[in-house]
């Protein structure tokens, strides 16, 4: 019986279908190091992002035209675009040195401050003028020391980026969304500063 099961095994090895391998990509780029802006003496909180439902998941999306949406069969993103976009912008706010602290939605803080944001696009778009990924990224940001909305809000406003691509492809995706959120995570730590410390002004 022993020599049958494993006969069996072998012919099922043998015979089955070869494993699919799924290629996983994340963003990469060097986050940004301290410029000649003042450091402020104020803590920040990031939340964890939303996502546009057509974009919940880590299917790599393409729009080849208009009105439609394919993804790259065994390709996906590591994590959802929310996690990316929270992640890495968390981690160039803290590699800026612009705040005293700068807290994770993962780890409870008291800071004053909070940024919350909404992932609207994050796709590769084939135009005529050739692919682009494309991002497009909604902040809000927040002062917690006041009790009613309309003071706490400091802005709400849309960002959006993209970047040109070599040809369509997943990695080529990957490598073009990195620079467009490099592009984005510089402009939103940038106005965050500013508004920031337009606030703290007496």
């Amino acid at each position: 019986l022993l020599a049958l099961a494993l006969v069996l095994a072998g012919c099922q090895g043998l015979g089955g279908k070869p494993s699919v391998t799924v290629e996983q990509y994340t963003l990469e780029y060097p986050p940004p190091g301290p410029g000649a802006l003042p450091a402020l003496d104020q803590g920040l909180t990031v939340e964890r992002f939303s996502v546009a439902q057509d974009l919940n998941g880590q299917a790599m999306l393409y729009r080849p035209t208009q009105y439609q949406r394919q993804v790259y069969a065994y390709h996906r993103w590591r994590v959802n675009p929310a996690d990316l976009a929270t992640d890495y912008l968390l981690r160039d706010l803290r590699a800026s040195g612009l705040f005293k602290a700068v807290f994770s939605y993962q780890t409870p803080g008291t800071a004053r401050f909070r940024l919350e944001g909404a992932v609207q696009e994050f796709i590769e778009s084939d135009e005529a003028a050739g692919p682009r990924a494309v991002l497009s990224v909604n902040l809000t940001l927040l002062d917690l020391s006041y009790p009613d909305l309309p003071r706490r809000l400091l802005y709400q406003r849309t960002y959006q980026e993209s970047a040109p691509m070599t040809r369509p492809g997943a990695a080529e995706l990957a490598q073009a969304m990195s620079q467009a959120f490099a592009q984005f995570s510089q402009k939103a730590i940038a106005d965050a500063h500013q508004a920031i410390k337009a606030r703290l002004s007496p």
